[in-house]
Protein backbone atom coordinates (compact mmCIF):
# COMPACT_ATOMS: atom_id res chain seq x y z
CA UNK A 1 0.00 0.00 0.00
CA UNK A 2 0.84 3.22 -0.76
CA UNK A 3 2.27 4.85 2.42
CA UNK A 4 -0.18 8.26 2.00
CA UNK A 5 -3.21 6.43 0.58
CA UNK A 6 -5.73 4.45 3.02
CA UNK A 7 -8.60 5.20 5.23
CA UNK A 8 -8.62 6.89 8.54
CA UNK A 9 -11.06 7.09 11.32
CA UNK A 10 -11.57 10.32 12.85
CA UNK A 11 -13.94 11.06 16.45
CA UNK A 12 -15.82 13.88 14.99
CA UNK A 13 -16.27 16.22 18.29
CA UNK A 14 -19.48 18.38 18.17
CA UNK A 15 -19.18 21.70 16.47
CA UNK A 16 -16.88 21.35 13.74
CA UNK A 17 -18.21 20.58 10.09
CA UNK A 18 -17.18 17.39 8.44
CA UNK A 19 -15.33 19.78 5.74
CA UNK A 20 -13.35 21.53 8.72
CA UNK A 21 -12.09 18.17 9.87
CA UNK A 22 -10.90 16.94 6.78
CA UNK A 23 -8.95 19.92 6.32
CA UNK A 24 -7.60 19.47 9.53
CA UNK A 25 -6.15 16.08 8.07
CA UNK A 26 -4.93 17.80 4.80
CA UNK A 27 -2.73 19.80 7.12
CA UNK A 28 -1.00 16.28 8.49
CA UNK A 29 -0.75 15.30 4.74
CA UNK A 30 0.21 16.15 1.69
CA UNK A 31 -2.04 14.49 -0.69
CA UNK A 32 -5.83 14.40 -1.62
CA UNK A 33 -8.11 13.80 1.59
CA UNK A 34 -11.79 12.78 1.19
CA UNK A 35 -14.97 11.41 3.61
CA UNK A 36 -17.44 8.76 2.93
CA UNK A 37 -20.40 10.82 4.39
CA UNK A 38 -20.91 14.04 6.39
CA UNK A 39 -21.69 14.47 9.96
CA UNK A 40 -23.92 18.03 11.12
CA UNK A 41 -21.83 19.80 13.22
CA UNK A 42 -24.24 19.13 16.03
CA UNK A 43 -23.29 15.37 15.87
CA UNK A 44 -20.07 13.62 16.62
CA UNK A 45 -18.72 10.24 16.03
CA UNK A 46 -17.27 7.96 13.40
CA UNK A 47 -16.11 9.99 10.20
CA UNK A 48 -14.37 7.81 7.77
CA UNK A 49 -11.77 9.67 5.61
CA UNK A 50 -10.04 8.35 2.67
CA UNK A 51 -6.22 9.36 2.15
CA UNK A 52 -4.65 9.06 -1.24
CA UNK A 53 -5.42 6.89 -4.13
CA UNK A 54 -8.04 5.28 -1.26
CA UNK A 55 -9.93 8.64 -2.33
CA UNK A 56 -10.99 5.99 -5.52
CA UNK A 57 -13.01 3.59 -3.27
CA UNK A 58 -15.67 5.92 -1.87
CA UNK A 59 -18.49 4.87 -4.00
CA UNK A 60 -17.81 1.71 -1.84
CA UNK A 61 -17.72 3.05 1.86
CA UNK A 62 -20.90 5.01 1.10
CA UNK A 63 -23.07 2.16 0.48
CA UNK A 64 -22.19 0.95 4.31
CA UNK A 65 -24.82 0.80 7.11
CA UNK A 66 -24.28 3.06 10.11
CA UNK A 67 -24.98 2.26 14.01
CA UNK A 68 -26.09 5.79 15.53
CA UNK A 69 -27.04 6.76 19.49
CA UNK A 70 -29.31 9.46 19.52
CA UNK A 71 -31.18 11.77 22.25
CA UNK A 72 -34.56 13.07 21.02
CA UNK A 73 -36.69 15.33 22.46
CA UNK A 74 -40.58 14.83 22.39
CA UNK A 75 -43.32 17.42 22.62
CA UNK A 76 -41.00 20.49 21.02
CA UNK A 77 -40.37 20.48 17.05
CA UNK A 78 -38.52 22.81 15.33
CA UNK A 79 -37.57 23.83 11.89
CA UNK A 80 -34.40 22.70 11.10
CA UNK A 81 -35.56 18.83 13.50
CA UNK A 82 -32.73 19.59 15.82
CA UNK A 83 -32.14 21.74 18.65
CA UNK A 84 -30.27 24.03 16.75
CA UNK A 85 -32.98 25.43 14.85
CA UNK A 86 -36.00 28.06 15.78
CA UNK A 87 -38.66 26.15 17.86
CA UNK A 88 -42.31 25.24 15.51
CA UNK A 89 -44.74 23.86 18.29
CA UNK A 90 -44.46 22.94 21.94
CA UNK A 91 -47.18 19.91 22.99
CA UNK A 92 -47.92 18.21 25.94
CA UNK A 93 -46.05 14.96 26.27
CA UNK A 94 -48.83 12.44 27.50
CA UNK A 95 -47.36 9.61 30.41
CA UNK A 96 -46.19 7.00 28.28
CA UNK A 97 -44.23 3.77 29.39
CA UNK A 98 -41.62 2.06 28.10
CA UNK A 99 -43.30 -1.27 26.19
CA UNK A 100 -45.99 1.41 24.78
CA UNK A 101 -43.12 3.81 22.88
CA UNK A 102 -41.64 0.61 21.78
CA UNK A 103 -44.36 -0.52 20.43
CA UNK A 104 -44.56 2.72 19.01
CA UNK A 105 -41.12 2.04 17.28
CA UNK A 106 -42.45 -0.56 15.52
CA UNK A 107 -43.78 1.36 12.77
CA UNK A 108 -40.40 2.69 12.06
CA UNK A 109 -38.54 -0.64 11.66
CA UNK A 110 -37.94 -2.64 8.76
CA UNK A 111 -38.46 -1.44 5.13
CA UNK A 112 -39.70 2.13 5.23
CA UNK A 113 -39.81 5.57 3.45
CA UNK A 114 -38.33 8.42 4.62
CA UNK A 115 -38.69 11.94 2.86
CA UNK A 116 -35.16 14.15 3.00
CA UNK A 117 -35.73 16.73 5.28
CA UNK A 118 -35.48 20.67 3.92
CA UNK A 119 -31.95 20.94 5.95
CA UNK A 120 -30.45 18.19 4.25
CA UNK A 121 -27.33 18.42 2.14
CA UNK A 122 -29.24 17.23 -1.00
CA UNK A 123 -29.32 19.54 -3.88
CA UNK A 124 -32.07 20.67 -6.29
CA UNK A 125 -30.93 22.47 -9.78
CA UNK A 126 -27.32 22.39 -7.68
CA UNK A 127 -28.51 24.11 -4.67
CA UNK A 128 -27.97 22.22 -1.35
CA UNK A 129 -31.62 22.16 0.29
CA UNK A 130 -30.20 24.08 3.62
CA UNK A 131 -29.88 27.10 1.95
CA UNK A 132 -33.57 27.03 -0.06
CA UNK A 133 -34.62 26.43 3.28
CA UNK A 134 -32.74 29.61 5.05
CA UNK A 135 -34.65 31.62 2.22
CA UNK A 136 -37.91 30.37 3.56
CA UNK A 137 -38.35 27.91 0.63
CA UNK A 138 -39.86 24.64 0.73
CA UNK A 139 -38.84 22.44 -2.13
CA UNK A 140 -41.01 18.73 -2.79
CA UNK A 141 -38.49 15.88 -1.95
CA UNK A 142 -38.98 12.68 -3.66
CA UNK A 143 -39.32 9.96 -0.77
CA UNK A 144 -36.55 7.26 -0.53
CA UNK A 145 -36.34 3.22 1.04
CA UNK A 146 -34.19 2.88 3.50
CA UNK A 147 -34.03 -0.10 6.13
CA UNK A 148 -33.99 0.57 9.96
CA UNK A 149 -32.06 -2.86 10.75
CA UNK A 150 -32.73 -2.60 14.40
CA UNK A 151 -34.47 0.71 16.63
CA UNK A 152 -34.27 0.00 20.47
CA UNK A 153 -34.96 2.34 23.44
CA UNK A 154 -31.33 2.94 25.43
CA UNK A 155 -32.82 5.05 28.59
CA UNK A 156 -36.43 6.97 28.45
CA UNK A 157 -36.73 10.14 30.81
CA UNK A 158 -39.76 12.54 29.80
CA UNK A 159 -39.29 14.27 27.35
CA UNK A 160 -35.97 12.88 26.25
CA UNK A 161 -35.91 9.67 24.52
CA UNK A 162 -32.18 8.01 24.09
CA UNK A 163 -32.18 5.65 21.13
CA UNK A 164 -30.08 3.07 19.55
CA UNK A 165 -30.34 3.15 15.46
CA UNK A 166 -28.55 0.67 13.19
CA UNK A 167 -30.14 2.01 9.69
CA UNK A 168 -29.30 1.69 5.91
CA UNK A 169 -26.95 4.00 3.98
CA UNK A 170 -29.25 7.42 3.23
CA UNK A 171 -31.24 7.59 6.68
CA UNK A 172 -31.48 10.93 8.26
CA UNK A 173 -32.32 10.70 11.79
CA UNK A 174 -33.69 13.86 12.44
CA UNK A 175 -35.87 12.88 9.79
CA UNK A 176 -36.61 9.79 12.21
CA UNK A 177 -36.93 11.67 14.92
CA UNK A 178 -39.90 14.11 13.16
CA UNK A 179 -41.77 10.83 12.25
CA UNK A 180 -41.28 9.55 15.69
CA UNK A 181 -42.84 12.87 16.83
CA UNK A 182 -45.76 12.70 14.13
CA UNK A 183 -46.76 9.22 15.06
CA UNK A 184 -46.77 9.87 18.98
CA UNK A 185 -48.57 13.93 17.83
CA UNK A 186 -45.77 15.45 19.89
CA UNK A 187 -43.81 16.55 17.79
CA UNK A 188 -39.72 15.69 18.65
CA UNK A 189 -36.67 16.76 16.98
CA UNK A 190 -32.89 15.35 17.87
CA UNK A 191 -30.79 17.00 20.93
CA UNK A 192 -27.60 14.99 20.03
CA UNK A 193 -26.46 12.23 17.58
CA UNK A 194 -23.51 10.15 17.59
CA UNK A 195 -22.63 8.00 15.07
CA UNK A 196 -20.97 4.43 16.40
CA UNK A 197 -20.07 2.44 13.66
CA UNK A 198 -19.85 2.52 9.88
CA UNK A 199 -20.26 -0.82 8.01
CA UNK A 200 -17.18 -2.59 9.80
CA UNK A 201 -15.54 0.29 10.96
CA UNK A 202 -15.89 1.20 14.83
CA UNK A 203 -15.58 4.09 17.55
CA UNK A 204 -12.53 2.15 18.95
CA UNK A 205 -10.66 2.76 16.20
CA UNK A 206 -11.24 6.11 15.62
CA UNK A 207 -8.34 9.07 16.42
CA UNK A 208 -9.50 12.25 18.17
CA UNK A 209 -8.88 15.84 17.02
CA UNK A 210 -6.28 15.91 20.08
CA UNK A 211 -4.50 13.34 19.23
CA UNK A 212 -4.24 13.96 15.78
CA UNK A 213 -3.05 17.25 16.64
CA UNK A 214 -0.15 15.46 18.73
CA UNK A 215 1.12 13.22 15.79
CA UNK A 216 4.30 13.75 13.67
CA UNK A 217 3.48 12.38 9.97
CA UNK A 218 4.88 8.74 10.79
CA UNK A 219 2.44 8.07 13.49
CA UNK A 220 -0.22 9.94 10.99
CA UNK A 221 1.04 7.17 8.52
CA UNK A 222 0.69 4.47 11.18
CA UNK A 223 -3.06 5.26 11.86
CA UNK A 224 -4.34 4.95 8.21
CA UNK A 225 -6.14 1.62 7.48
CA UNK A 226 -5.01 -0.72 4.32
CA UNK A 227 -8.13 0.29 1.77
CA UNK A 228 -8.85 -3.51 1.16
CA UNK A 229 -10.48 -3.20 4.84
CA UNK A 230 -12.89 -0.94 3.40
CA UNK A 231 -13.86 -3.93 0.65
CA UNK A 232 -15.59 -6.23 2.84
CA UNK A 233 -19.23 -6.44 0.91
CA UNK A 234 -16.62 -7.36 -2.32
CA UNK A 235 -14.48 -10.30 -3.24
CA UNK A 236 -11.02 -10.29 -3.69
CA UNK A 237 -8.60 -11.81 -6.47
CA UNK A 238 -4.89 -11.59 -5.59
CA UNK A 239 -2.82 -12.10 -8.80
CA UNK A 240 0.42 -12.99 -9.77
CA UNK A 241 3.23 -11.03 -11.91
CA UNK A 242 2.44 -11.47 -15.39
CA UNK A 243 -1.08 -10.97 -14.14
CA UNK A 244 -0.05 -7.47 -13.15
CA UNK A 245 1.21 -6.69 -16.24
CA UNK A 246 -1.79 -7.57 -18.28
CA UNK A 247 -3.35 -5.11 -15.51
CA UNK A 248 -0.84 -2.53 -16.11
CA UNK A 249 -1.52 -2.78 -19.74
CA UNK A 250 -5.50 -2.60 -19.37
CA UNK A 251 -5.62 -6.10 -20.58
CA UNK A 252 -8.00 -8.69 -19.99
CA UNK A 253 -6.72 -11.84 -18.29
CA UNK A 254 -8.44 -15.41 -16.85
CA UNK A 255 -8.36 -17.35 -13.69
CA UNK A 256 -10.36 -20.40 -12.97
CA UNK A 257 -13.54 -20.74 -15.00
CA UNK A 258 -14.90 -21.88 -11.86
CA UNK A 259 -14.12 -19.62 -9.50
CA UNK A 260 -17.27 -17.67 -9.36
CA UNK A 261 -20.70 -18.22 -11.10
CA UNK A 262 -21.79 -15.08 -11.96
CA UNK A 263 -20.90 -11.36 -13.10
CA UNK A 264 -19.55 -9.27 -10.55
CA UNK A 265 -17.32 -6.42 -9.59
CA UNK A 266 -13.87 -7.94 -7.93
CA UNK A 267 -11.29 -6.52 -6.24
CA UNK A 268 -7.45 -6.98 -7.19
CA UNK A 269 -4.40 -7.16 -4.50
CA UNK A 270 -0.92 -8.66 -4.79
CA UNK A 271 0.39 -11.07 -2.18
CA UNK A 272 1.24 -8.54 0.34
CA UNK A 273 -2.48 -7.13 0.65
CA UNK A 274 -1.95 -4.05 -1.62
CA UNK A 275 -4.82 -3.13 -3.93
CA UNK A 276 -4.33 -3.21 -6.84
CA UNK A 277 -7.51 -1.95 -8.60
CA UNK A 278 -10.94 -3.34 -9.71
CA UNK A 279 -12.14 -6.35 -12.12
CA UNK A 280 -15.33 -6.67 -13.87
CA UNK A 281 -15.86 -10.87 -14.32
CA UNK A 282 -17.53 -12.14 -16.76
CA UNK A 283 -17.25 -16.13 -18.09
CA UNK A 284 -13.57 -16.67 -16.70
CA UNK A 285 -12.60 -13.25 -17.83
CA UNK A 286 -11.49 -10.57 -15.79
CA UNK A 287 -11.71 -6.75 -17.53
CA UNK A 288 -9.61 -4.53 -15.30
CA UNK A 289 -11.20 -0.47 -14.09
CA UNK A 290 -9.85 1.69 -11.81
CA UNK A 291 -5.86 1.07 -11.13
CA UNK A 292 -3.81 1.94 -8.74
CA UNK A 293 -1.21 2.83 -10.72
CA UNK A 294 1.57 3.26 -8.12
CA UNK A 295 0.78 -0.07 -6.61
CA UNK A 296 0.61 -1.63 -9.80
CA UNK A 297 4.40 -0.19 -10.67
CA UNK A 298 5.49 -1.25 -7.00
CA UNK A 299 4.62 -5.07 -7.53
CA UNK A 300 5.53 -4.69 -11.14
CA UNK A 301 9.11 -3.78 -10.08
CA UNK A 302 9.62 -5.91 -6.80
CA UNK A 303 9.10 -9.15 -8.33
Amino acid sequence: MNNSSGILLMDKPIGPSSNQVVSMVKKRIDCKVGHTGTLDPLASGLLVLLTGESTRISQHLILADKKYETTIILGIETDTLDSEGKIITRNPVPDIQINQLDQQLEQLRGEITQTPPMYSALKHKGVPLYKLAREGKNIQRKPRQINIYSLEIINYEAPALKLKVHCSKGTYIRQLASDLGRILKTGAHVKALRRTSCGNFNLEQAVTIEELKEMNKTTFLSKLLNPVSGLKDLKGITVNRKQALEIFHGRKFRLDKNLFLSKQLVYLIDYNQNLLGFANYADGVFYPKKLFITNVKNYINKN
